[in-house]
């Protein structure tokens, strides 16, 4: 999977991504909603408290004892996620 380019990333981070919390609530045990977690190369803008990464989604409580099926990326911005 590709990543964002580097000139993506020098335009900085999305608009509103700051703002919008990281994970919603567990939806009937089987939806988790969360926000586009971004790139390791993104850190260098974001205060450390803001940071959001993919391990992120795997790591909280509400994935304990499950299994990620399926993750559906509904933003227009282009690759956020993996770096290169």
């Amino acid at each position: 999977m590709s990543g964002p380019t580097l000139e993506k990333v020098l335009i900085g981070v999305p608009d509103r991504w700051m703002h919008c919390p990281k994970v919603g609530k567990l939806i009937d045990g089987l939806f988790l909603p969360f926000k586009t977690p971004l790139c390791a190369l993104y850190d260098e803008q974001i205060e450390k408290k803001l940071r959001f990464h993919p391990e992120h989604v795997f790591n909280h409580p509400s994935m304990k004892g499950k299994k990620l099926g399926l993750w559906i990326d509904l933003t227009k911005t282009g690759p956020l996620l993996f770096c290169q």
